[in-house]
């Protein structure tokens, strides 16, 4: 009789757990970044080459999200970058990830019109010393600059 009241309280606990991590999950809000995360995950990575850089990026509901910058050539990135208002046709509407290195030379950027977004580490890492940011942003994730 003992080992079946022990049973059946160890069940109701178990069950307690179980839907308790249930609600927490079912009103789990995710922040962008993941939310980002997962959606350029399920997409192809594509990449353009303007103004002598590489710029990584992937399409989103028709418009371009910047997730890395590479330097096409022997020199650096010069220490002024504007980063383009259009990928392939595609309007640049947000910049994720850190997409400099630590070591780029970037210390002047300019973010054009049109750009909604810049997220989680965006620029980390990076000593900027003066950033142009257009009303048109109107979300800039923690760490971003």
């Amino acid at each position: 009789m003992m080992k079946k009241k022990m049973l059946l309280i160890g069940c109701a606990a178990a069950i307690a757990v179980v839907a308790r991590g249930t609600l927490l999950w079912m009103n789990w809000e995710p922040d962008a970044e993941y939310r980002f995360r997962v959606r350029f995950h399920s997409t192809r990575e594509r990449s353009s080459t303007v103004g002598g850089i590489k710029w990584h990026y992937a399409v989103i509901d028709g418009e371009a999200n910047i997730v890395k910058a590479v330097r096409r050539g022997p020199k650096p990135f010069s220490d002024s970058v504007v980063l383009p208002t259009n990928l392939d046709g595609y309007p640049v509407a947000g910049v994720w990830g850190s997409i400099f290195k630590n070591d780029d030379p970037v210390r002047s950027l300019v973010i054009p019109e049109g750009v909604k977004e810049i997220g989680w580490c965006a620029f980390n890492g990076v000593r900027l010393e003066s950033v142009v940011i257009p009303s048109t942003v109107t979300n800039i994730d923690k760490n971003a600059l």
